[in-house]
């Protein structure tokens, strides 16, 4: 048998208004034969980690085990070089914080503490329910979460004035129960309050009741024993004597990297009243996705990038920096192949590609093309269900999930249900965690004269997903429906125009803007595609005049703005200015008229011209 040798490939500036491609067999040593005018290269980062020029992983695949041309092979390394100039986000280092606060119910807990880590850690030692000369017993214990960690507040017994104290030690030889220690330390576990002390004082230093409130500031906690105490809701920094090793491993200065943001324009959850969207907080096995009570913030310290937050999110409020949702849709506006993509789209990470190149290098894969993600389950619908619209009939995932009921999943399940009611056939969309299992030989079913999805706009996630599932939806030989939970993130809203008063506080927590409104003729419109099922208008409408439910109709209707209300204006009777509806307005006098115990004046007006009339009343 013959094998074939693999290749590197690179774009190198030559000088030329574009990058030139090369094709070479490798030769000894890793990096013999790269050129410093390298802007990209073939290779896997898991190999190459001292390398500055970046690395595709997917052109390495691409090259070594599909069909495409050098003039292929040169369109795909120009998107992947764009791709990877596009990835910017905010990098910064983080010094070492040796502060900790350690809570203990015993003193030879804190004491064998001390004398382990008192040489590295700054510690703000505390006793609960006992007592020691050398910590504070704590009383009225209040933990925080805050920006940086955690604000303490505790109660300590401060029972002597050092500011009056002469020091004489009248108090420790009168104390009955020997309570009163050299350096002015109460014993209060002994103490039985008997005043000896206080009433023995020359200068009244003493006062058994007296106490101090304290504050500190503190990154991390540490439990030792069990404490009796109420814990924080934030308890990623705080840690037990079972993983003290974790803890100990964020005690170092280290790189932290912003790369999951969220956009709180598109995000839908609200802080405030708890309701609308919270599958990031679910979906964070980390802790790293928090809320600050308002919005949605993320801890890049905890994040390990694992893009399960993204993956739940149907709005595209969450991003991963290395890969955007609009930098996947203009992938493929520089990587034109063709009139539509190859049959088969195989997308993994840098360490899932590898590891499917070392056990497949020497096959070959017509009709595919390799994709690289930075995680799989970053993966929504909606970037699924837009590689088989625009032509790819088999979509493999490469990632070895084991788990069940993952996002993932979940994204896999709405696509090939989808393009299944759309399109019909044989699921999409599959997981592949046995590599050497994926067969070589795959023919393209569906003929070129197809139509096929091509529009690369982009404003947000939900949007491109709504535009693609009506393509899908306007082409199929039937109509489209969806039982109640067939799919995940939809929903119908309907509104019951007897409740509605216009007032609009829907739209304060529609940011995808699935609920508009029409100025113009007072009305109340909604666009079933950008809906995103999260009930969060329903919960907000005072009149609970709207309700949801999850069974959809597809038709064109359901991708357009659609009034669902309408109400009829009134109009200033001094101006004949629009100021709000009928309904609102007989609410507000129904209401005031009860609270007054007669009707208001001046509500027929406008908010300027009441304010004349209001004037010329006085």
């Amino acid at each position: 048998m013959t094998y074939r040798a693999t290749h590197q490939y690179a774009l190198i500036d030559d000088g030329s208004a574009t990058a030139a491609f090369v094709s070479r067999e490798r030769v000894s040593g890793t990096d013999a034969n790269y050129d410093e005018k390298e802007l990209l290269r073939s290779g896997f980062r898991s190999s190459h980690l001292n390398t500055v020029t970046p690395l595709s992983a997917a052109l390495q695949l691409n090259g070594d085990l599909t069909g495409l041309s050098d003039a292929q092979l040169t369109i795909f390394a120009r998107a992947e070089l764009e791709r990877h100039n596009k990835a910017t986000y905010r990098s910064y280092d983080i010094d070492a914080d040796h502060r900790v606060c350690v809570i203990a119910d015993n003193s030879r807990r804190l004491d064998e503490f001390y004398d382990t880590y008192g040489g590295i850690l700054e510690i703000e030692p505390l006793l609960i329910g006992a007592y020691h000369r050398d910590y504070a017993t704590v009383e009225e214990l209040d933990i925080d979460s805050s920006d940086k960690g955690y604000t303490i507040g505790y109660t300590v017994k401060s029972p002597v004035n050092r500011g009056r104290c002469t020091y004489c030690g009248i108090c420790g030889a009168v104390c009955p129960e020997r309570c009163i220690l050299d350096g002015l330390y109460f014993d209060f576990g002994r103490c039985t309050y008997c005043t000896d002390c206080v009433k023995a004082c020359p200068v009244d230093a003493i006062d058994l009741y007296s106490i101090e409130r304290i504050s500190v500031d503190v990154p991390a906690l540490i439990i030792l024993g069990d404490p009796h105490f109420t814990e924080p809701r934030d308890t990623a920094m705080l840690f037990r004597e079972t993983d003290l090793e974790r803890y100990l491993a964020t005690v170092f200065s280290c790189k932290v990297d912003e790369v999951i943001t969220c956009n709180h324009e598109l995000c839908h959850f609200n802080g405030s009243s708890e309701t609308g969207c919270s599958a990031c907080l679910s979906a964070c096995t980390f802790n790293a996705v928090k809320t600050n009570g308002s919005e949605i913030e993320i801890d890049s310290l905890s994040c390990t990038e694992c893009g399960k937050c993204i993956g739940a999110c149907p709005t595209g409020a969450l991003q991963n920096q290395k890969l955007t949702d609009r930098t996947f849709i203009e992938f493929f506006r520089t990587c034109a192949l063709g009139g539509r993509l190859p049959a088969r789209v195989i997308l993994g990470s840098d360490s899932e590609l590898h590891r499917f190149w070392w056990r497949n290098n020497q096959k070959r894969y017509e009709h595919s093309l390799f994709i690289e993600i930075p995680e799989a389950h970053a993966l929504t619908t909606m970037h699924l269900i837009f590689l088989a619209a625009s032509g790819a009939e088999q979509i493999i995932i490469l990632h070895p999930d084991t788990e069940t009921g993952t996002g993932l999943q979940r994204s896999i399940s709405d696509t090939n249900t989808i393009i299944s009611k759309t399109r019909g056939g044989a699921p999409v969309v599959s997981l592949l965690s046995e590599y050497e299992s994926l067969g070589e030989s795959v023919t393209p079913g569906l003929p070129e004269q197809s139509g096929f999805y091509h529009d690369l706009s982009f404003v947000n996630r939900r949007r491109k997903l709504s535009s693609v599932v009506h393509y899908l939806c306007s082409h199929a030989e039937t109509a489209v429906s969806f039982k109640a939970g067939e799919i995940q993130d939809w929903g119908t809203i309907t509104c019951d125009t007897e409740k509605c008063t216009q007032c609009l506080a829907c739209l304060n927590v529609c940011k995808i803007e699935s609920l508009s409104a029409d100025e113009e003729n007072l009305a109340l419109c909604w666009n079933g595609g950008l809906c995103i099922g999260c009930t969060g208008c329903v919960t907000t409408c005072p009149e609970q005049a709207l309700t949801i439910n999850s069974s959809l109709m597809m038709n064109s209707a359901f991708f357009t703005d659609t009034v669902i209300a309408q109400a009829e204006p009134v109009r200033c009777k001094s101006c004949n200015k629009i100021f709000g509806t009928k309904k609102s307005l007989d609410r507000v006098i129904e209401v005031l008229t009860a609270k007054q115990g007669r009707p208001p004046k001046h509500l027929e007006y406008c908010e300027d011209c009441r304010v004349m009339k209001l004037m010329e009343s006085e």
